[in-house]
């Protein structure tokens, strides 16, 4: 059965640093979104987005797309079935209202995972990683509004990432007990 692993979690939870771990050492690929945002220093096409104009971005055809400070982001179908011609299992990083629209269209096969700390823990991370001070706050206001802690009822799994090692086996007995 084909698989998409969707991770969600607030700023700092370190959804990432475990999608770089999923992607690196379960060698499964990820999902990556199309935005209208300007390539930054650093960045090239599909490294971490793949770039297109605003015109181009309205002739895709996407399982999930949104707005982010003036610009949009969105995961094709065509880069699901990419993905999926290539492995049987997938992963993507998403927000709530992504997960939603991945669980609209793949129904089971889109399996959930929540990662979370406690905020104390996550503005910590989010100071290490040299986020500014004005960043932090608006980010954890940002997840206490939205109520991103909550999203764990919407979740198959759920892993409480207080130590990378633990967190890291806990994805991988999840992903070896699905596929």
């Amino acid at each position: 059965m084909k698989t998409i692993f969707a991770v969600i979690g607030p700023s700092g939870s370190g959804k990432t640093t475990l999608g770089n771990y999923i992607r690196e050492n379960l060698h499964m690929p990820e999902l990556i979104s199309s935005t209208t945002r300007l390539m930054r220093q650093g960045e090239k096409q599909g490294a971490p987005y793949y770039f297109c104009s605003p015109e181009e971005f309205e002739t895709l055809d996407f399982v999930q797309r949104s707005e982010y400070a003036g610009f949009y982001y969105g995961i094709t179908k065509q880069e699901v079935e990419s993905k999926w011609s290539c492995a049987d299992a997938v992963y993507v990083i998403l927000n709530r209202e992504g997960v939603e629209q991945f669980k609209a269209m793949y129904h089971e096969a889109c399996k959930v995972i929540f990662i979370y700390c406690p905020i104390e823990e996550m503005e910590k991370r989010m100071r290490m990683r040299g986020d500014s001070e004005e960043s932090i706050q608006t980010r954890i206001r940002y997840a206490l509004e939205a109520k991103e802690m909550d999203n764990k009822k919407i979740a198959d799994y759920v892993v409480a990432n207080m130590d990378m090692g633990s967190s890291q086996e806990q994805i991988r007995k999840i992903m070896r007990y699905i596929k």
